[in-house]
């Protein structure tokens, strides 16, 4: 008796299949599913969310900068003065301050990679601006005080940090110690996806057949991990 089973790939499939072996009654039924890239790799393609206060703007390197969305209140300023040390002036001469936080969408969930971008403007010494970030209701960075990090006015801080979205959003809240929290622009980069076993199994639709000599049951499902079970069942009663 020949018995074999085949899982033709899912309309649309252009990724690597692994192969997921069973052997029933001394038989090897192998069935094909779709893989899931690395972790790395998968977060390389995803895309970096970059966003700047103002009007949308294209940098040196060719990423466009989209303007800010997702925002909790703030109040937005604009200057002309020379940034030092970078040739994208425009992600710092523009702030939202008195900003209470914001939420960005993120499209899987993940470990993300959070980049302020920020340059004091407006105050002349430090000790003037100082405030906390959070991320996910968790502190990130405490005591920001851009004028004593920077070394004076007009010098670019990157703060960054990483933090676990599982919501589809992130949560940014910025605490206010003296004066006003700020914010130039904010980049958001995929670093990790959220392993395997902790995501739901892959579901899609796909016709199952199962071939007993001239016989053959097709079985229309969503892959899932109750199809194996269903095609071991077949094979065996076959």
């Amino acid at each position: 008796m020949h018995i074999s089973c085949h899982l033709p790939r899912a309309p649309g499939h252009r990724g690597r299949d692994f192969v997921v072996g069973l052997t029933v009654l001394g038989v090897s039924c192998f069935v094909a599913t779709p893989a899931i890239a690395s972790t790395v790799k998968e977060s390389e393609r995803a895309p970096v969310i970059r966003m700047v206060v103002g009007d949308a703007y294209v940098d040196a390197g060719g990423h466009t900068w989209e303007s800010e969305t997702g925002f909790r209140g703030g109040r937005t300023a604009f200057f002309t003065d020379d940034i030092v040390g970078t040739e994208r002036d425009e992600l710092y001469q523009r702030e939202r301050y008195d900003v209470d936080g914001y939420n960005i969408p993120v499209p899987v969930a993940g470990t993300y990679r959070t980049t302020l971008n920020l340059a004091e403007l407006w105050f002349s010494a430090p000790g003037k601006r100082v405030f906390d970030v959070l991320a996910e209701g968790a502190v990130k960075d405490s005591d920001i005080d851009i004028f004593a990090r920077a070394g004076g006015m007009y010098s670019p801080v990157k703060i960054m940090f990483d933090t676990m979205v599982s919501d589809g959003e992130l949560s940014l809240t910025f605490l206010d110690r003296v004066d006003h929290a700020k914010v130039d622009s904010i980049k958001v980069r995929l670093v990790e996806l959220v392993p395997t076993a902790a995501r739901p199994a892959p579901r899609q639709a796909g016709r199952y057949v199962v071939r007993c000599g001239e016989f053959a049951v097709e079985v229309d499902a969503e892959f899932d991990e109750d199809v194996l079970r269903r095609l071991i069942t077949v094979v065996t009663s076959c």
